[in-house]
């Protein structure tokens, strides 16, 4: 079987993928974006080890993959994890492991390195165990740092992953102080989407704007240049470019939804969506959602990659809607 980055007469288009591999959670944090959270759709299906591994390789079988980030719910509770992970090596294809911290013990990190995982998110919404403990519903701050720890020290690259609400987005600069201290390199900074729980909490929590959030941002890219660190940015931000000048530690991104797009979800159900904050699908990987895929990523590169000269705005944000649909 040809491996993920070989030499090809034909190049297969290329993608990058979030797996949702488990539905169940561990933790309620007040933000979650799982679009069944929020009562409207029912828990999707949580598929077999063999119906993933088979999923996987089929979809492998036919895209290049850049890395797939292996998320939940909580992956740690699939004690599978490992087994398909290891199903998929010869298709060398990087993978990132997504979790909350507080199962991510030194015995499963060595078990995870034993597949090849080098590479961890790991989530911390504050440097205040109250706060971050509070966001998350229940205790997992020093699970989480402990985490970090430990799997830096087996080896492996940690990234925090930092989601801001209007209780507290102000806690960044110092979180981002705080992964320096731990020996981090990068940080993600999310701000909050309200789609799953997160529409339930989105009062309690609330829901920061661009003008908010510019400052916040600024104050922590001044604290990355002083730790050498890069931050992230995984939810569009729109940032005026006289700003955008000083924020030389800060990666902006744009919404990836768009016909063609490379950025895709893969369900535990395993269906393909556009976004991990909607629900909306192109259908299964076994059959109707990989022909979409193939017959849109094809067409993209016949009309050749669009380039967009300015950030694009997140479409739940912009429009108010849960539900994502291109034509």
């Amino acid at each position: 079987m040809q491996a993920c980055g070989s030499a090809d007469s034909h190049p297969r288009p290329e993608i990058e993928l979030w797996f949702e591999l488990e539905t169940g959670c561990n933790l309620a944090c007040r933000f979650c974006y799982n679009f069944w959270k929020d009562g409207s759709a029912p828990v999707p299906l949580r598929s077999a080890t063999q119906s993933v591994v088979s999923a996987l390789r089929k979809l492998l079988g036919v895209v290049r993959c850049s890395q797939i980030a292996f998320s939940g719910g909580e992956p740690l509770l699939r004690q599978d994890l490992e087994e398909i992970i290891a199903s998929i090596s010869d298709y060398d294809v990087p993978a990132v492991v997504t979790t909350n911290g507080s199962l991510l013990t030194a015995d499963r990190i060595r078990s995870l390195m034993g597949v090849g995982v080098r590479r961890y998110q790991v989530a911390l919404h504050s440097h205040l165990a109250e706060t971050h403990d509070m966001l998350s519903g229940g205790a997992s701050w020093k699970a989480a740092v402990k985490a970090m720890v430990l799997a830096r020290e087996a080896g492996a690259t940690v990234t925090p992953v930092f989601v801001a609400t209007r209780l507290n987005m102000g806690h960044f600069p110092e979180t981002v102080l705080l992964a320096a201290r731990l020996g981090m390199k990068r940080v993600v900074f999310n701000r909050f989407v309200p789609t799953g729980l997160g529409i339930r909490n989105r009062k309690e929590i609330g829901v920061p704007t661009d003008e908010e959030l510019i400052p916040v941002v600024v104050e922590a890219n001044a604290v990355a240049r002083q730790h050498s660190m890069r931050i992230e940015l995984g939810v569009p931000i729109a940032i005026p470019g006289g700003s955008i000048e000083g924020l030389t530690q800060s990666e902006l991104t744009s919404c990836p939804v768009e016909r063609g797009q490379r950025r895709w979800t893969l369900g535990s159900d395993l269906t393909l969506r556009r976004c991990n904050q909607s629900g909306n699908n192109i259908g299964s990987v076994m059959d109707d959602g990989l022909r979409e895929l193939l017959s849109e990523l094809e067409g993209a590169r016949d009309r050749g990659v669009p380039h967009h000269t300015s950030v694009r705005n997140c479409q739940i944000l912009s429009s108010g809607l849960v539900a994502i649909s291109v034509h």
